[in-house]
């Protein structure tokens, strides 16, 4: 349908659920479309919009369905709220540069949209933007936005990637819930409450970064957020809100401040795989700030075998940074760690390269064929390493690979992962073994090569490979 060039203005709902519209053209003349003008034009695949185009009111292309593109003229300042909603086949949106908010549920339900750009003017990302915009995968929030909305990006499950810019000073209630697809976060240094709800749900949630300026955690604010497994909660934090924590069932080690004064009922209930705590406080800060909380419905502070730890050095995990040299044996032959380094995450959250004062087991003669398991322990905390024992008198004649690693595709910058993998080793007796470790796979770093990747597996003096695919 193309308008008039003499039009300047539509009624409101104007051509509401006029379901057999498919195109339309904007004329020059008009400045200003009116609220709910094409809402519920389930036939509308294609908008064209006048560069004299100033304001789109609230509603304007609600429900319209079939539309999979929009873009918004420079012109436009003002978008009313709703003004997408429900655009279930919109995949994409080209917003005005001089945008200054993106209104109240603007995107709700728009299911198929992938990516969209904010333009640097916008201060506001209002309630319910992106309501349950399940296909949205990726946003940047530029530098201007200073307060996000409720519910802005409610149940926005494939998101995984979202930059909070340092401007931003408030995030209100249920800002990302559900966000299941965000797997890493840093909350700006600005923010100073976390309010209720804001990150409920968000399972794939792994690392996470909370800024010193805040003061409290509302309640719900990180319920069910399973893939956390190290926890901070920042000096200047005084209160943490009623289930704030609650099912948080990947929490390995939390430190908590001396500063913290309040803990509502089950803020840090069935935190199943929690086993360290960090108080900042002494000791007997500690007992005085048992003895103000209600422990009843608090499994933190009701578990009796928690390692509650004053020291900030504590070791929270260890894992191996570099291998030893030897990793293959004969029969009768002892480990040796020579060569072997760890890295340490401590309480206070430092990484340091250990290479001395750990200890191993076994200590003795290795005398089963095949592969070994060495356990290395560091203040308390276990990891382990395989080495391949070969049979006396025995000469590996040739290896291959058995069974391919479980992981075989990458993205650029990955580094490779043997799991899964299982090498045969065949002797010059003709007698066979099948190995899941013990062997060195080169490249061990990163892969950087896109397209397809040769690793080359290693055992004795004998080696095979095989190819993965680097996107």
């Amino acid at each position: 349908m193309t308008l008039s060039q003499s039009l300047q203005s539509f009624s409101s709902y104007a051509f509401r659920g006029c379901t057999g519209l498919t195109s339309v053209t904007i004329p020059r003349s008009v400045t200003s479309i009116g609220n709910g003008v094409f809402s519920g034009c389930t036939g509308l695949k294609s908008v064209s919009l006048s560069s004299s185009l100033t304001s789109v009111g609230s509603e304007a292309f609600e429900g319209c369905t079939g539309l999979t593109g929009l873009t918004f003229p420079a012109s436009v300042t003002s978008i009313g709220y709703r003004a997408l909603a429900g655009c279930t086949g919109l995949t994409s949106v080209a917003l005005p540069a001089k945008l200054t908010s993106i209104p109240n549920s603007m995107f709700s339900d728009c299911s198929a949209l992938k990516t969209v750009t904010i333009p640097g003017t916008v201060t506001l990302i209002d309630n319910f933007a992106f309501w349950k915009c399940t296909g949205l995968t990726k946003v940047t929030i530029p530098d201007t936005v200073t307060s996000i909305g409720c519910y802005a990006f409610h149940q926005c499950s494939n998101l995984t990637s979202v930059t909070l810019p340092g401007s931003l000073k408030t995030m209100d209630e249920g800002a990302f819930y559900n966000c299941s697809g965000l797997t890493s976060l840093k909350v700006p240094d600005a923010v100073t409450t976390i309010e209720r709800n804001t990150f409920y749900g968000c399972s794939g949630l792994k690392n996470m970064t909370l800024p010193s300026s805040l003061t409290s955690v509302g309640a719900y604010a990180f319920q069910n957020c399973t893939g956390l497994t190290r926890l901070t909660i920042p000096d200047a934090v005084s209160s943490v809100g009623y289930c704030a924590f609650r099912n948080c069932t990947g929490l390995k080690s939390i430190v908590l401040p001396k500063s913290l004064t309040s803990v509502d009922a089950f803020a840090f209930a069935f935190l199943s795989s929690l086993d360290t705590v960090q108080y900042t406080g002494t000791k007997s800060q500690w007992e005085s700030f048992r003895e103000g909380v209600d422990r009843t419905n608090d499994v933190l502070l009701n578990v009796s075998n928690l390692v509650l730890n004053f020291n900030p050095n504590a070791a929270v995990s260890v894992a191996i940074k570099s291998n030893p040299n030897k990793l293959l044996y004969t029969v009768g032959e002892s480990f040796s760690p020579v060569g072997m380094k760890l890295n340490v995450t401590t309480m206070g959250g430092a990484v340091k390269e250990i290479t001395s004062g750990y200890t191993y087991t076994p200590v003795g003669k290795m005398n089963t064929e095949g592969q070994q398991q060495i356990t290395v322990t560091y203040g308390g905390k276990q990891v382990s390493l395989y080495v391949g024992v070969n049979p006396k008198g025995k000469t590996v004649s040739s290896v291959a690979i058995k069974k391919m690693p479980t992981k075989n595709t990458y993205n650029a910058g990955e580094v490779f992962q043997s799991a899964g993998m299982v090498l045969k080793v065949t002797y010059a007796d003709n007698t066979t073994a099948e190995l899941s470790s013990g062997y060195t796979c080169t490249p061990s770093g990163k892969l950087s090569t896109a397209g397809q990747q040769k690793i080359v597996v290693t055992y004795a003096d004998k080696s095979t490979g095989f190819y993965v695919t680097v996107g």
